[in-house]
């Protein structure tokens, strides 16, 4: 991640993969905004995740699913993602 990384405005139409259900699948997530938090799903995400509290603040990404429900927003670290670049994604 860059040095001057900026909350909320440079990683907003990004991709990002998180292991998602038990099997830990990899899928492919939209990001729509970055926050700065200690409230964050763990890792993998599974049906109905929420957000748990941790005792750190982090770089947080709020994402929905692409293709699968892009109605429900999930937070997740930055940390536990791999971030891919919008122009890197075939449609």
């Amino acid at each position: 991640m860059e040095k001057n990384f900026k909350p909320n405005t440079d990683l907003f139409g990004w991709y990002a993969e998180i292991k998602t259900n038990f099997n830990q699948e990899m899928f492919l997530y939209k990001v729509i905004s970055c926050i700065e938090s200690n409230a964050y799903c763990d890792i993998p995400i599974l049906y109905n995740s929420e957000p748990t509290l941790h005792k750190d603040m982090t770089t947080v990404l709020k994402v929905i699913c692409c293709g699968i429900d892009e109605t429900k927003v999930e937070r997740v670290a930055l940390k536990d993602c791999r971030l891919i670049n919008p122009k890197e994604v075939t449609a």
